[in-house]
């Protein structure tokens, strides 16, 4: 019996395709992943874009109305605070869910009750949910997983549009 151990691959078995792991060549694509920061505290804003921007292209916003001017197909992941004043982050997500599906969204809270967040992961809604206070590598580590997820989304979908118009 032959056994096969990745270390016996010294390329991918398909030209043209990057293999999303590890992570680190999430990293190594051609221009940062943009990411979409929402919470009405500027000072975790200011927070998350010092702890994202190495690895990221950071938009941030404390304006719920300014969400729609940010968010762009090219928006690999959104993290959102839970309470935003008049609306919630998951409020939010299920927008930007009818908008751009294959975007991730991660909820970020320092208070929330968990059947809200057991239903919000049932539904699809959010990808990950973190607690304030964060840990920064923690807190990359996850973003860079959720914007692998996203492109793998983004490939499988341009593979769907391929079967339907190539012949």
């Amino acid at each position: 019996m032959n056994v096969i151990r990745r270390s016996s691959f010294k390329r991918p078995l398909v030209e043209g395709i990057k293999v999303m792991y590890p992570f680190k060549q999430v990293m190594s694509m051609d221009a940062k992943p943009k990411i979409l920061c929402i919470d009405d505290d500027v000072n975790t804003l200011d927070a998350l874009e010092r702890d994202l921007r190495s690895a990221f292209t950071v938009s941030k916003t404390s304006d719920v109305s300014d969400i729609p001017k940010l968010l762009t197909k090219d928006t690999a992941l959104v993290i959102c605070d839970y309470n935003l004043g008049d609306i919630n982050g998951l409020q939010v997500f299920e927008k930007i869910r009818d908008l751009y599906p294959s975007c991730m969204r991660i909820l970020l809270t320092g208070e929330v009750g968990l059947d809200d967040i057991a239903d919000a992961i049932r539904s699809h809604l959010i990808h990950k949910f973190i607690l304030k206070p964060w840990d920064g590598p923690m807190l990359k580590l996850l973003m860079l997983e959720a914007v692998g997820i996203h492109r793998l989304l983004h490939e499988r979908d341009k593979f769907k549009e391929l079967s339907l118009t190539d012949p």
